[in-house]
């Protein structure tokens, strides 16, 4: 594969959120079967729509086919719905490479409950 033919671009209306979250859940299987509770990993696809339009979302694709995805966004305050501090700024999965990345779930929530003392 010729790192040439992979087009980065901001996610459009056309694009399928159920293919997206598919590629989400490709993307996080290894760690959710390594008990890290990352929620990419089983979330349904209105969590996918509702945080893809949380920033600016955009997918990695060659010939049409999804192959990665980043969000990025600006600071926030509050709490994200599983009640930790929402201080994300991006999230991405690429399900080619098993690579993935997501600064608001670096601290899975095995991780969170093991710090916290659970």
């Amino acid at each position: 594969m010729d790192s040439q033919d992979i087009v980065i671009r901001p996610l459009a209306a056309r694009d399928s959120i159920d293919a997206l979250t598919r590629l989400l859940h490709r993307a996080y299987a290894p760690l959710l079967a390594d008990g890290l509770d990352f929620p990419a990993a089983t979330q349904p696809a209105e969590v996918t729509a509702r945080r893809a339009a949380e920033g600016q979302c955009f997918v990695a694709e060659r010939n049409g086919e999804l192959l990665g995805t980043i969000t990025v966004c600006g600071p926030q305050t509050g709490a994200d719905e599983r009640g930790a501090p929402a201080r994300h700024a991006l999230g991405g999965a690429c399900a080619t490479r098993r690579c993935s990345t997501s600064s608001r779930s670096t601290r899975p929530r095995k991780a969170r409950a093991s710090a916290a003392g659970s």
